[in-house]
């Protein structure tokens, strides 16, 4: 889905620069509550695109990687192209 899509590019994002993602830093980017990020989370990982264990960083699969890493170059291209 696309709120999925983001949740995805935005821990992408954050892996980038930090290399360690919580669930507060994603509440934050997406300026959103913690408790709806974790809500989220637990279906992406039941669908095998992160790993999480509850008080633990949030980790991308290798799945997660590549969707991650084409969702932000997808953005990029419509981004560049709208300006």
């Amino acid at each position: 889905t696309p709120s999925e899509e983001d949740y995805v590019e935005m821990i992408y994002r954050i892996y980038l620069k930090n290399q360690n993602v919580q669930v507060k830093d994603v509440a934050v980017e997406l300026n959103i509550k913690p408790a709806s990020v974790t809500k989220m989370i637990k279906k992406l990982d039941e669908k095998g695109i992160i790993e999480y264990r509850k008080y633990d960083y949030i980790k991308l699969t290798k799945t997660g990687y590549k969707l991650g890493e084409t969702l932000l170059k997808r953005h990029n291209t419509i981004y560049k192209f709208l300006e």
